[in-house]
């Protein structure tokens, strides 16, 4: 009976001593589609270094994370909405970040990639996806590319030297 998505009122009737009488209507919401009306989120936001750099062990040793951005308004967003974000090798692969229910619409939606979550080299997927109280999840959101490079860069390295071109031969 309840297969269809929509606006649907529920009673009952009780029958005392021949008598029916009927309860008070109540009106239940059959919902169905996930937040954004089912449709991929926008791509997360990150640093500006990271943008630019990716996640590297430099920027990891002097801020001890990531911090992520997802945007906060997207079509049908309500309160207790839970965004989910997801972060791994490949999308297939990917392993859940966090939860963040939202106790508002106007509160930035941020989560922190810790190094913890970040366990190897290489270029990792990173998206969110939506889900009401209800428990309707939508799509992945679009997915964003972040290169992951946790070994130090070298450091004191020569210049390199190519005997077959040297001038002075």
């Amino acid at each position: 009976a309840t297969g269809s998505e929509g606006e649907y009122e529920l009673k009952y009737i009780a029958i005392i001593a021949g008598n029916d009488t009927s309860s008070l209507p109540l009106v239940v919401n059959i919902d169905t589609t996930a937040p954004n009306n089912n449709r991929p989120g926008e791509q997360v936001g990150l640093p500006a270094e990271v943008e630019t750099d990716g996640i590297t062990r430099e920027y990891l040793d002097i801020n001890g994370k990531v911090v992520v951005t997802v945007p906060a308004t997207y079509l049908d967003a309500k309160i207790d909405d839970e965004v989910i974000l997801m972060f791994g090798p490949s999308i297939p692969l990917a392993k859940e970040v966090g939860r963040f229910p939202r106790p508002n619409l106007i509160e930035t939606i941020q989560f922190d990639l810790l190094e913890e979550h970040i366990t190897q080299e290489g270029d990792h997927s990173l998206f969110y996806v939506l889900a009401d109280r209800k428990g309707n999840e939508g799509p992945y959101s679009a997915f964003r590319t972040v290169p992951v490079m946790l070994t130090p860069a070298p450091t004191d390295l020569l210049p390199p030297l190519v005997p077959l071109a040297d001038d002075d031969a």
